[in-house]
């Protein structure tokens, strides 16, 4: 287990290396001070009120999953949008988006929430951002199909697997946690739990949290949150579309035209590289190959798109880490109070 950790932050490390190494070996033409001295501060105001609509909606979800769970559980918004801000910019600091995993941590051990409903909201949280890729990419295929003469049938195949696959996590997620509290009600015998306690807790969680999928499956939102969740998805690819039309701009000095379909396809792809145990450090690396793939398919030259797809994830990366380092920030605070109070 040690070794692939290793393996992988090695590749890691290689990959950002490689990527380094190939915008600044590789002729491209762009002087990285117009990054600054011509970025439109329009879209950086644009993008910032997006991102802020984008956070607080996606707090809501998870807010109407918790309640959803258990009504008598009521989380502080502001505490919410606090871990969700940092849950935010650990999916793209940590490969594999394992960073996900510190939303149902510091909601458990800061904000206090129960276990079983940090984990209920987390996993129907990231199953609907699955399902929700489904329509958002139909939408856009139907909208390409409108505008200009080509068509993509196998994107339409495409965003009906995606559906059909969250749909059917979504069905059998509360079977599966129901047969495993079965399976381990055994460890409830004394005997058993004496030579090993966790398998008692353990069995307690699993109990708990099948408890909670099934409150979320009687509770009848499944409609409010494929849409908030669709929405949530819109806004994501819309202020990273926005960002790449003004890191264009700034670099090259001049507007290009970007087809919105294939834009977002190259940012759906590069968003599953970037999640991959392999890829670069913070996501650097595949993420770059591929949008720059992508431009590049639209005469761009190969280096520039990579250059410019740089750009843009370093601009985005700064306004995450910014903002989710705060609010890591003020939960550390907040929890060192409550320690302290807890102690007097």
């Amino acid at each position: 287990m040690m070794g692939k950790k290793i393996f992988f932050l090695f590749f890691s490390f290689l990959t950002t290396g490689f990527l380094l190494y190939y915008v600044f070996s590789q002729p491209s033409g762009l002087s990285w001070k117009h990054l600054i001295t011509r970025f439109n501060p329009f879209y950086a105001w644009a993008y910032l009120a997006l991102y802020g609509a984008g956070l607080f909606l996606r707090t809501w979800r998870y807010r109407l999953l918790i309640r959803a769970s258990s009504q008598q559980i009521k989380v502080p918004f502001g505490e919410l949008t606090l871990v969700t801000a940092v849950r935010n910019m650990l999916v793209d600091l940590l490969p594999a988006r394992v960073g996900g995993l510190s939303y149902p941590l510091l909601l458990n051990r800061v904000v206090g929430v129960d276990l079983s409903h940090c984990l209920s909201s987390f996993t129907y949280g990231f199953i609907f951002d699955l399902i929700s890729l489904g329509p958002l990419l139909g939408l856009a295929v139907l909208w390409d199909s409108l505008t200009t003469a080509p068509r993509y049938p196998w994107l339409w195949a495409l965003s009906g697997v995606i559906l059909a696959v969250g749909l059917l996590g979504l069905l059998f997620l509360e079977s599966i946690t129901k047969q495993l509290t079965h399976w381990s009600q055994g460890w409830s015998n004394p005997i058993v739990t004496a030579k090993s306690a966790w398998k008692k807790n353990l069995a307690i969680q699993l109990k708990e949290i099948n408890h909670s999928f099934y409150s979320l499956r009687k509770s009848r939102i499944f409609w409010p949150l494929l849409g908030l969740s669709l929405v949530i998805r819109v806004i994501k690819y819309s202020l990273l579309y926005l960002m790449l039309t003004a890191v264009i701009g700034a670099l090259l000095g001049q507007k290009i035209h970007l087809p919105f379909l294939m834009i977002i396809f190259g940012l759906m792809g590069s968003e599953m590289a970037a999640s991959l145990p392999i890829s670069g450090l913070a996501g650097f690396g595949f993420y770059e190959g591929i949008l720059g793939a992508t431009m590049a398919g639209l005469g761009i030259q190969p280096a520039q798109g990579v250059s410019l797809a740089l750009a843009m994830h370093i601009l985005t990366q700064v306004v995450d880490y910014s903002i989710g380092t705060g609010a890591l920030a003020f939960l550390f605070y907040l929890w060192m109070v409550r320690k302290k109070k807890i102690i007097v």
